[in-house]
């Protein structure tokens, strides 16, 4: 599947993964990873103004 995500802040990026379970207007979260990127489906209380936060994942 190919899903074209708008950001918290507007820009627009394309993520290509196996995920199917993903519909038009659901909350994401797009991990980068050092061989590409993943989307995941969130709670959509993290898609809220106040949790516009980038949590770093430790490497």
């Amino acid at each position: 599947m190919q899903y074209v995500i708008r950001t918290g802040e507007g820009s627009v990026i394309t993520v290509v993964t196996d995920q199917t379970e993903i519909r038009i207007g659901d909350c994401v979260v797009v991990e980068e990873t050092s061989k590409g990127a993943n989307v995941r489906r969130s709670d959509p209380t993290m898609c809220e103004p106040a949790s516009r936060q980038v949590v770093p994942i430790p490497r």
